[in-house]
């Protein structure tokens, strides 16, 4: 049975920092240790230890697939993969939510064939909200959005393909991209995402395997630190 243990990334803006919505021309660091330590603690708890570890080439992700292997006590190399980097978020790269619920509301109602220029600031912001609505519903792309949907879910073909029949691998990558991981899976897609929320926690986990050779998805959007808090 191959394994495939995909994690997001931990924190990049503090508690009370005004976040900005970055992609993969952002590079920050995490601004915290918990998440992936907390992701290293639940696989060893689960003897779930990675054959092999793969990253996107940001200092995010590679930091958090560090602290996860520093919790299991596990030395593995962290392979660097630019396919799961990020998607590129166009004209919202590094705004905040209102900027980027404005600028989408008013492209929104344009598409409508409404004016924005009539419509209220909270009607633009309620239109924009309908657009990232949709996004972590169903992954559509808002406008303006650099994402090669078709390229992305190639990618995952392509990487789940190479991983051994009775490998482990971990893969730390972002929130945009592991809404894809899915179409893997021989349940249709919609469906999947009728069951979930397609949009995964900073620090949480989702876990892939097969059976008879097909993909099933055995834990989606798992959160270690939560589960820790509430066993405690």
């Amino acid at each position: 049975m191959a394994e495939l243990i995909i994690v997001r990334h931990g924190n990049t803006f503090r508690k009370g920092e005004s976040p900005t919505w970055i992609g993969a021309a952002t590079d920050l660091p995490l601004v915290e240790t918990e998440l992936g330590h907390g992701v290293g603690r639940y696989l060893l708890e689960q003897r779930r230890l990675p054959d092999r570890v793969f990253a996107a080439p940001l200092r995010r992700t590679l930091q958090t697939a560090t602290l996860a292997l520093e919790a299991m006590g596990i030395s593995r190399e962290i392979i660097p993969i630019t396919d799961f980097s990020e998607v590129n978020h166009g004209p919202d790269e590094n705004r905040t939510d209102t900027e980027v619920f404005q600028r989408l509301g008013r492209e929104r109602l344009e598409q409508l064939g409404h004016s924005s220029g009539t419509a209220t600031s909270e009607e633009i912001t309620q239109e924009g909200l309908r657009v990232l609505d949709a996004w972590n519903r169903d992954a559509t792309v808002p406008p303006g959005w650099q994402v090669d949907v078709d390229a992305i879910i190639a990618a995952w073909r392509r990487f789940a393909e190479q991983i051994g029949k009775t490998e482990r691998v971990m893969l730390v990558t972002s929130n945009g991209m592991i809404r894809f991981a899915p179409r893997l899976l021989q349940i249709g897609y919609a469906e999947f995402c009728q069951n979930h929320t397609i949009k995964v926690a900073t620090g949480g986990l989702c876990v892939f395997e097969t059976v008879e050779n097909q993909w099933v998805c055995r834990e989606w959007n798992v959160r270690p630190t939560k589960r820790s808090s509430a066993a405690r």
